[in-house]
């Protein structure tokens, strides 16, 4: 066999040996990559199912679980902790400090926070904040709507954080009272706080 002729052969014998060897491996792993195939189908809606329930929660449903987890706490002018108590605005103010939102220590000072919205229950939604205020008097009072036709404030008149039904007969007060909306929490996971204000 000649030189030129011995090099073809094993260059052919190669090319052969490589085809063999990738024919039997797609051959034979065909098998098992089929059976996973099935055994992953199996499962992925319950890898979904899982993914989903460990989605974090929106900072406006964090917001109100803050908020929820403070009921019961006494009212006190000036008050701005769960220690010493709360005052309308220092119970928003340290909601909301929870979601790394900076807003400023009075009710009047607060509802220049935000955007506003109007401030009717087909446009509300959970977190935003209500302001109330005396017939021609400036803002004296905020809260924080939880939805449903309820909002969750710092109560000087029952002396504590609550839940107020704004269809109930105390709740005719703030029906009557309410003088503006803001949205602090943009839907997009996202703080819309205006600059802030001192005064």
């Amino acid at each position: 066999m000649r030189h030129s002729d011995r090099g073809a052969l094993i260059g052919l014998l190669l090319v052969a040996g490589c085809a063999s060897v990738q024919t039997s491996s797609v051959t034979s792993a065909a098998s098992p990559i089929t059976a996973d195939a099935a055994r992953l189908t199996a499962h992925a809606p319950a890898v979904m199912i899982a993914a989903a329930a460990t989605v974090a929660p929106e900072p406006r449903e964090i917001v109100l679980a803050d908020a929820e987890q403070l009921i019961g706490t006494p009212y006190r002018y000036g008050g701005n902790s769960p220690t010493e108590g709360f005052d309308c605005s220092g119970f928003v103010r340290w909601v909301f400090s929870r979601q790394g939102i900076d807003l400023p220590r009075t009710a009047r000072a607060i509802a220049k926070s935000g955007v506003r919205v109007p401030a009717r229950r087909a446009v509300l939604l959970p977190g935003d904040l209500l302001f109330f205020a005396e017939e021609g008097g400036a803002v004296s009072h905020v809260a924080i709507y939880a939805g449903e036709g309820r909002i969750i404030h710092a109560s000087s008149g029952q002396g504590a954080v609550r839940y107020e039904e704004l269809d109930s007969g105390r709740g005719e007060w703030f029906r009557r009272h309410v003088v503006s909306a803001r949205r602090i929490m943009a839907d997009a996971r996202v703080p819309i706080v205006e600059a802030r204000s001192t005064k």
